[in-house]
């Protein structure tokens, strides 16, 4: 039997628990449907910007229910993430982006005083692949809403892709368990994944 993904547990709850809380955060309540439909948006903008399975981005965001919508989102198409703390500064998120070399990074715009985009700017160099950088406030071009809006308008058909991908996630699960029993003695350590309806996350 094959585990369950993050994207998809999220998905069976959106889908039978659509209007539960998942995340409460100050003072605000996220159901289930509403990460996922904020999930989905994100994906589509990757997709729509070239971004596909096994593409890097980074996340220079604070612990905030938007760090969870991207990041599942990004999954959602197998896109490997990498987390940088807003707490880090120049050192640090240029070792971290030199390390993960993404193509995008999603970033806020300042937080306890910092201008992170120029801080991205200053290091930059050391992550030849970065193509983008996505802020996530504001309303500019260079912003998380444009972006997304940029998705919305390119139709991508997620549930065709979604197809492809667990067609993929299949095939080769059949060929790691085809040289597991290959393998006398070999104990099977995966275990579903699951997000409980009715649990909460406290994001704060």
């Amino acid at each position: 039997m094959m585990s369950e993904t993050l994207s998809a547990a999220l998905r069976r709850a959106a889908t039978e628990h659509p209007s539960v809380i998942a995340i409460h955060f100050h003072g605000r309540d996220h159901s289930y449907a509403t990460w996922d439909a904020a999930a989905d948006r994100f994906a589509r903008a990757l997709l729509a910007a070239g971004v596909r399975r096994g593409d890097r981005l980074v996340l220079l965001l604070p612990p905030i229910p938007q760090y969870l919508f991207c990041y599942l989102g990004a999954a959602r198409i197998g896109a490997i993430t990498a987390g940088i703390s807003t707490r880090y500064r120049r050192q640090e998120i240029g070792e971290i982006l030199a390390n993960a070399d993404p193509r995008l990074v999603v970033s806020v715009g300042e937080a306890d005083g910092v201008d992170f985009p120029a801080l991205i700017a200053s290091v930059r160099e050391r992550a030849p692949s970065l193509e983008r950088l996505v802020r996530l406030d504001g309303d500019g071009p260079e912003s998380l809403a444009a972006f997304e809006a940029v998705g919305a308008a390119a139709g991508v058909d997620l549930d065709a892709r979604r197809s492809d991908r667990h067609r993929l996630h299949q095939r080769d699960h059949r060929h790691a368990e085809g040289r597991r029993v290959r393998r006398r003695g070999d104990v099977r350590a995966d275990a579903p994944v699951c997000l409980p309806p009715g649990r909460a996350t406290q994001a704060g």
